[in-house]
C-alpha cells in the first residue's frame, strides 16, 4: 500500500526523503517527521500497554531543534529511532527513506481510533465495514483539519491529537486496501486504541 496522506504537515520528494511542504519549509517538515516517528512508537507502546521512554518526554524537542535548525537529519532520525521499540527499528533498518519508514510504521500499527468503536459494532460483511471504513476516515479528515485550523503549534494536546488522527486516518484507508484480500477477517483487523 503506498498511500499515506499527511496533511501537509510531513512531504516526501521523489527519491522518498523529507522536503518542503505548502505549509512548512524543509527543516520544520523534518521536524514534523520526527514527531510522527514518535506518535507511532507511542502508538505501538500503547498496543503493548508499555510505558513511553524518558526521551519523548524531555529530549524529543532537543532533536526537533536541532532539525528545525538544519543540523544533521540523518542523524536526528537515528537519535529518535534508537529511543523507539524494537518494532520501529526494525522497520527503520529495513526502510530505504524517509517515505519507507512512514509506510512501514503505518502498515505495522494499524488501529481505529476507540471512539468511533461503537460505528463498528454492527458490521456483518466487508462491503458494510468498506462503508464504515470510509465513514469514519471522513470524519477523523474533518475533524484534523478543523483542529489544524487551531494554533495546534504551540498547543501541545491538540498537537498531539493532530498526529494521532494522521496516523488514524492513514491506518482506516490501509485497513480498508487490506479489506479487498480475500483471506481479510473483520473481527481481525479491528485493533482500537
Amino acid at each position: 500500500m503506498d498511500f499515506i496522506y499527511l496533511f501537509d504537515v510531513v512531504e516526501f520528494d521523489k527519491n522518498g526523503d523529507v522536503c518542503e511542504t505548502k505549509r512548512y519549509d524543509k527543516n520544520v517538515a523534518r521536524a514534523n517527521y520526527l514527531y510522527l516517528i514518535s506518535k507511532y512508537n507511542q502508538l505501538l507502546l500503547k498496543e503493548k500497554n508499555e510505558k513511553v521512554p524518558d526521551f519523548f518526554k524531555s529530549d524529543l524537542q532537543t532533536v526537533m531543534t536541532k532539525a528545525k535548525e538544519g543540523k544533521n537529519f540523518q542523524n536526528c532520525v537515528e537519535e529518535v529511532v534508537k529511543h523507539c521499540t524494537p518494532k520501529v527499528q526494525e522497520i527503520a533498518e529495513k526502510s530505504k527513506n524517509d517515505k519507507e519508514l512512514i509506510l512501514g510504521l503505518n502498515s505495522a500499527s494499524a488501529y481505529i481510533d476507540k471512539s468511533f468503536a461503537s460505528d463498528f459494532r454492527e458490521i456483518d460483511n466487508v462491503k458494510h465495514f468498506e462503508y464504515v471504513l470510509t465513514f469514519v476516515a471522513g470524519q477523523l479528515f474533518e475533524r484534523t483539519v478543523k483542529n489544524m485550523l487551531k494554533d495546534f503549534e504551540t498547543d501541545k494536546k491538540v498537537k498531539s491529537g493532530v498526529y494521532k488522527d494522521i496516523i488514524g486516518y492513514n491506518s482506516l484507508v490501509t485497513t480498508a486496501s487490506r479489506a479487498k484480500d480475500k483471506n481479510f477477517v473483520i473481527k481481525d483487523s479491528l485493533k482500537f486504541c
